[in-house]
């Protein structure tokens, strides 16, 4: 197995290969033992390696720095262990950082700052790394997974479904199948269901979630033999003549969670493997913006106010007060465009999936958004033509 620094230049992730936030001493044994405890339990989990081995050097280095910080703060802390899993203490560390930087937190209760935004991350990585999978007994209580009054911690400890068994009875014979596939092998993961339960307003997801499941049936290659993700390009070719659900914004982002999903499920390198966070984002038609942030470091991403200049010149009207109406009213659009963006990015902020994931729906949205602004310019140039 050969060993390799985190920190190299183009670095891409090997099968066989072993990763290391260090290379040459250390400040002491000690903490270069917790660094190779890290290297062991953390950084070389293929599911959380293969998110964060292609985010750009400059990112990365920042990120080191403070991963090794956080590891030699928390060797300080009373219950630390050597024969205790890797955790984190949030206020002791963050305690810690102020004092080392002799700077104050933000006082703002909605801006996270970065080493928030890092400790967050690491407590997915931390419960990635360290949490198995329930064996649920035969005799554990059986929840439908949107039950209102259903808390995380019974859903544990209990087997989970989509809906309801009379609910599942009255939907195809193969619907039903892949109904049972996916509780038996997605659903029913502890990381799956603390994710579905990050999820704001579930119960309506989860209803996406079915009616996406229902549609991989269609697919002429479906095979119940394979693995569920196997769908998910079909689906995302054929979701929108299938009326999954009226909200657009809502079905592809229930698609993203389903992809998350089955990357936890699966393991599988090809639909797991993170794109590279770079300044120039390859998912998206975002231009190069040095000032841009990613994860970790006070995510802003741009949001590039559209112009209606276009659709403007194209009323052809030698009426100037019509002209300034529409020019008022195009002003108006943008303001509408930029509140409802900014939202939707908020909200899917808070979403407990992948960055990559995150950035997609982003961009998915700000198209939708832009398709339908220019509908409604289309719509009033049209009504003041006639």
């Amino acid at each position: 197995m050969s060993e390799k620094y985190f920190l190299e230049e183009n670095l891409k992730y090997e099968d066989g290969s072993f990763y290391s936030i260090y290379k040459g001493d250390c400040k002491s044994d000690t903490i270069r033992d917790e660094y190779d405890r890290f290297n062991r339990d953390i950084l070389n989990v293929k599911a959380i390696v293969t998110q964060i081995i292609e985010y750009n050097l400059h990112y990365k280095r920042g990120l080191v720095k403070v991963w090794k910080f956080i590891l030699e703060t928390m060797m300080k802390h009373k219950d630390f262990s050597n024969d205790k899993n890797l955790f984190l203490d949030e206020d002791f560390i963050k305690e810690e950082y102020y004092k080392e930087l002799k700077a104050s937190p933000p006082s703002s209760n909605e801006a996270k700052d970065s080493i928030s935004r890092i400790i967050d991350q690491l407590k997915e990585f931390y419960d990635l790394a360290y949490t198995e999978d329930n064996e649920i007994s035969e005799s554990a209580d059986v929840y439908w997974i949107s039950d209102p009054n259903l808390i995380l911690s019974r859903a544990l400890v209990s087997r989970c479904l989509l809906c309801p068994e009379k609910d599942k009875k009255k939907k195809s014979i193969r619907t039903q199948e892949i109904f049972k596939k996916f509780e038996d092998e997605c659903l029913n993961k502890v990381m799956v269901k603390k994710m579905v339960y990050e999820i704001k307003d579930r119960g309506r997801y989860i209803s996406c979630w079915r009616q996406i499941l229902e549609l991989m049936g269609h697919n002429p290659d479906f095979d119940i033999e394979k693995n569920l993700d196997v769908n998910i390009e079909y689906v995302k070719k054929n979701w929108m003549n299938n009326a999954i659900v009226s909200s657009q914004v809502r079905a592809k982002i229930s698609i993203g969670q389903l992809e998350n999903v089955f990357n936890m499920t699966y393991n599988n390198i090809k639909t797991q493997k993170r794109a590279p966070l770079r300044e120039i984002s390859v998912n998206t038609n975002v231009r190069a913006n040095k000032n841009l942030k990613r994860i970790g470091s006070d995510v802003e991403l741009p949001v590039k106010k559209r112009s209606n200049s276009a659709s403007i010149n194209q009323s052809n009207s030698n009426d100037p007060r019509q002209n300034n109406k529409l020019n008022r009213f195009s002003q108006l659009l943008d303001k509408i465009y930029l509140i409802t963006s900014k939202k939707y990015e908020m909200g899917i902020e808070k979403l407990q999936i992948s960055n990559d994931v995150k950035l997609k729906m982003i961009e998915e949205i700000k198209a939708i958004l832009d398709s339908k602004k220019q509908e409604i310019m289309d719509l009033v140039i049209s009504g003041m033509r006639n």
